[in-house]
């Protein structure tokens, strides 16, 4: 089992700004490292894309493992996007897939997560915690209250 690796440590490692850039990037869906990166160099990256809540995985064996940044939040709600669309009437799918055209695919990550959370009642992890069932219904809540009150004070 490795070490905690210092912040400092993290952020001078030569990795760090690519995956920060990768984290960023909603078109990219993995970063692949090559095989000629060592064990050690595989745990700061390990550490790194915890820091910035990206997936990874590692591949293969020996001196030919390799190891892979990837979105599986942004993959997995993609994929069952897909599939609610291909179930859903044509008026929800047509609606779906005119978001998918209209805006730009720096946007198709959002519109693949807010699909699958609106329309198919699946949480979808990468719209963050302000999307979350349990936040929205305290906003709702929270905006029914500021209705009653405006509502008393009008009368």
């Amino acid at each position: 089992m490795a070490y905690q690796r210092s912040w400092n440590r993290l952020q001078n490692s030569p990795h760090w700004k690519p995956l920060e850039a990768f984290s960023k990037d909603p078109l990219k869906l993995e970063h692949p490292f090559g095989t000629r990166v060592t064990s050690a160099a595989r745990e700061d990256i390990r550490q790194i894309c915890r820091h910035f809540g990206v997936n990874f995985r590692c591949i293969g064996d020996g001196s030919q493992k390799k190891i892979v940044a990837l979105k599986l939040d942004a993959i997995r709600e993609r994929k069952r996007a897909e599939e609610l669309a291909l179930e859903a009437p044509r008026p929800a799918a047509g609606f779906y897939r005119g978001a998918l055209n209209v805006l730009p695919e720096e946007e198709h990550i959002k519109v693949h997560a807010l699909f699958v959370q609106f329309y198919g009642g699946d949480r979808a992890w990468s719209l963050g915690e302000a999307y979350a069932p349990e936040h929205l219904a305290e906003t709702a809540e929270e905006a029914e209250r500021a209705r009653k009150c405006m509502r008393k004070d009008s009368q």
